[in-house]
């Protein structure tokens, strides 16, 4: 009905006032800017919300790096070797910004100088762990970009994170 319409509207209206407000750009898919990568995965998001540069989505090499979020010592240094080494050989690593190998991936990456890519769960009004507050901010500082398939201020939910790995092996 057109009451339920306007509301909609409106809805779509808030989210991209609050998107803009928030410097999170939002990229549908037949967008230039929209990765061809994510295009061939089944089931793509229409649209996509993200921060930062956009050049580690079309890298040449990308590269999915995740793991548990409680690795061993010696995995946690394996992981942030393995990211550091990828990101020195030119690879955008992608990866959850979740804690654990996820965490030291996108560090390495960054000791690599290389480009992070960080896909939430969540909308990009926040960042899940708050933990990982201050990484999220050096990934953007670096050249990398958040990436999210949620609007902002969807919070995480735990069927999010499933659909959140198909992104990551996507890109």
């Amino acid at each position: 009905d057109k009451k339920q319409a306007k509301q909609a509207i409106e809805k779509a209206k808030s989210t991209v006032e609050q998107s803009l407000a928030a410097g999170i750009q939002i990229i549908s898919i037949s967008d230039s800017l929209y990765p061809e990568r994510l295009k061939k995965i089944p089931d793509p998001p229409p649209v996509i919300h993200t921060m930062g540069d956009l050049t580690g989505l079309s890298a040449a090499i990308s590269v999915a790096l995740i793991g548990t979020r409680n690795p061993s010592e010696y995995s946690k240094k394996s992981t942030r070797r393995i990211g550091q080494y990828l990101a020195e050989m030119g690879s955008a690593v992608v990866s959850g910004l979740a804690l654990g190998c996820d965490t030291e991936g996108h560090r390495g990456c960054l000791e690599g100088g290389g480009v992070p890519v960080a896909v939430l769960a969540h909308g990009l009004h926040k960042i899940t762990p708050s933990s990982n507050q201050k990484l999220a901010e050096q990934i953007l500082d670096s050249g990398g970009c958040l990436l999210s398939e949620h609007n902002v201020g969807v919070e995480p939910q735990r069927g999010y994170f499933v659909q959140r790995n198909r992104l990551q092996s996507g890109l």
